[in-house]
């Protein structure tokens, strides 16, 4: 338990260290899963989506069909792989496949989900790559985190673009942005903005099937999303104008991008050590 506590003392030391001393790393990064798992400790890799899979498959294929996922209509785990999400069809073990479409951001709701459903006393985090050079996640890594350092990747440095709309924040210009604009067309109503006939350059917009092979889905439709932040700026503008919605968009330098997120950091660590203190109080107890 000591040993616990002192990561988290190290993760939030860190981050603190960040918000203070601001003049060090520039670069705009995305989140990483992080995640902990009972009898096996934290769980961390170069990507999110090899820190999935390994949790998946921690978990085993039969205990997570019964949480009853679904993408499109069609479970997320099962034993036969759909050829239509052939290229997100990864193998967790023992006969079964997870459907992987979908950014950080699902993969992080879907193990909250499984977490609370299976009872598992997991604990999922988003932690900013920005917080993770080399060196601290080796210095993670010393400390017993199970991480995979990879390989690091530079990323262009520009604004962000921030729509808020009915109680939700839906950050644009995260690397998983993609995603991000589908959940916004969902949240809007997919059929409501494919009734306006609107077209991503030679596409349309949103179809009730797949017509285009880089269109995501989107509930019952699809949706084709613009590939630069300023052809979503664009749509979207268009989209409030067109159904009158409440909807604001916020455009942020890397700067107060960067001091969001940390911010944002600070909290969940917080949060993160005074769970730890409590779970040593009822031990103690």
């Amino acid at each position: 338990m000591q040993l616990a506590e002192h990561r988290y003392a190290f993760l939030f030391t860190f981050a603190f260290k960040l918000l203070v001393v601001p003049t060090m790393r520039q670069r705009n990064k995305s989140d990483k899963l992080l995640v902990w798992v009972p009898e096996h400790g934290w769980i961390f890799h170069h990507t999110s989506e090899s820190t999935y899979l390994e949790v998946l498959r921690l978990i085993g294929g039969e205990r997570l069909s019964k949480v009853a996922l679904e993408i499109s209509h069609l479970p997320v785990f099962t034993k036969e792989p759909y050829l239509q999400f052939a290229k997100y069809m990864k193998s967790i073990g023992h006969g079964w496949f997870v459907n992987t479409i979908g950014g950080t951001s699902n993969k992080y709701l879907q193990l909250n989900t499984i977490n609370d459903k299976l009872h598992l006393g997991l604990k999922v985090k988003l932690v900013p790559e920005e917080i993770l050079n080399h060196m601290e996640a080796q210095n993670l890594k010393n400390q017993g985190v199970n991480i995979d350092l990879g390989e690091k990747r530079t990323r262009k440095l520009d604004d962000t673009l921030l729509v808020d709309f009915d109680g939700q924040t839906f950050d644009l210009k995260h690397r998983n942005g993609r995603e991000v604009f589908v959940k916004l067309i969902e949240s809007i109503g997919a059929r409501d903005v494919s009734k306006l006939n609107l077209t991503n350059g030679s596409e349309d917009l949103v179809t009730s099937m797949q017509v285009y092979s880089n269109q995501l889905p989107c509930g019952d439709f699809w949706v084709s999303v613009p590939n630069s932040t300023k052809g979503k700026h664009k749509i979207i503008l268009t989209i409030k104008a067109m159904l009158k919605l409440d909807l604001t968009i916020t455009t942020l330098s890397k700067e107060e991008r960067r001091d969001r997120q940390l911010e944002k950091l600070k909290s969940e660590m917080g949060e993160l050590m005074k769970k730890m203190a409590d779970m040593n109080s009822d031990e103690i107890k």
